[in-house]
């Protein structure tokens, strides 16, 4: 009786142990989703939040990011947009509150700001406040010593085609030889560039100056409060969601389309701020298929759509 109980308990738990693992090995069999379609919807989402928003520039010898997808098997497929442009609320600057060591006090003073009139502003710590103006003097300094060296560097190359295109020091005359008439010396053509050993220049446009991407320049200021840059952009990643969700295949029907979005104060201090929002918005696979099948109309796809901000 003993091993007839031992023998249905190890086939009870083999049993058990088949039908855990029978998801684990459906998931691991389904195919994984293309690479293009992630990409597609990448580029859809790019631009349906561009239209609507502007890219949080980037800090010094910064660079354009864009969206990026990666299929998470069991979950579904999650984009991570470029951080969103934010107007600040009111200050020019702002800086992190530090509580001040023991035994020393903390300066306060006036500070203007843009709108609203006067506020009281407490000053952070002097180390952080000396640790930005140390960067700004480093900033400068570095691009005090560019321009010197690409002045030495074109006053070089200036003496250098100088002395290669200059004539050659005329030859002695031998004695006895005619003298030639005045006005009958002949120059010699000065010779091709090919001929100097100068490096050719440089193939179509020269490419823009690093320093467009270190700040906003693209149009007007975007005089929009920060409430309704937040609803455009959710409201444009929910169409385009609507639109061509569905054509990302390799999902399963349970699975979900998730894209998260930062938004970052603009500034120029800002590598260390963090994000001020940030919205996370997911779709079911099978609510963007019903929506493409007509099965679902737009208000109620929207109101299945989840949205969570902080």
């Amino acid at each position: 009786m003993d091993r007839v109980s031992r023998a249905a308990f190890a086939t009870a738990l083999l049993l058990s142990g088949v039908v855990v693992a029978r998801p684990r090995i459906a998931l691991a069999q389904r195919p994984p989703v293309p690479r293009e379609a992630l990409e597609a919807l990448e580029a859809s989402l790019d631009r349906a939040v561009g239209q609507v928003s502007r890219p949080a520039p980037g800090i010094v010898l910064g660079r354009a990011e864009s969206a990026r997808g990666y299929h998470l098997p069991g979950y579904g497929a999650v984009f991570v947009l470029a951080p969103r442009a934010l107007p600040r609320g009111g200050a020019v600057v702002a800086f992190r509150v530090r509580k001040a060591p023991a035994g020393r006090t903390r300066p306060q003073f006036q500070a203007s700001v843009e709108r609203g009139g006067e506020q009281r502003v407490v000053s952070p710590e002097v180390d952080e406040l000396l640790a930005i103006e140390q960067q700004v003097l480093e900033f400068q300094r570095e691009a005090e010593e560019a321009r010197r060296s690409a002045e030495l560097e074109f006053e070089r190359l200036s003496r250098d085609l100088h002395n290669r295109l200059a004539a050659p020091p005329a030859s002695p005359r031998p004695a006895g030889a005619p003298v030639a008439p005045v006005g009958a010396s002949p120059t010699s053509p000065a010779p091709p560039p090919s001929a100097l050993g100068l490096p050719p220049g440089p193939e179509g446009p020269m490419p823009p100056p690093p320093w467009r991407s270190w700040f906003p320049t693209d149009g007007p200021p975007d005089d929009r409060p920060p409430d309704a840059i937040v609803a455009d952009v959710r409201a444009a990643v929910i169409a385009t969601l609507a639109g061509e969700g569905a054509r990302l295949r390799g999902l399963a029907t349970d699975e979900f389309v998730a894209v998260a979005i930062d938004f970052v104060p603009v500034g120029v201090f800002v590598s260390e701020a963090r994000p001020a929002r940030t919205i996370l918005i997911r779709a079911r696979k099978k609510d963007l298929d019903a929506r493409q099948a007509g099965k679902l109309s737009a208000e109620e796809l929207q109101s299945r759509v989840e949205v969570s901000e902080y």
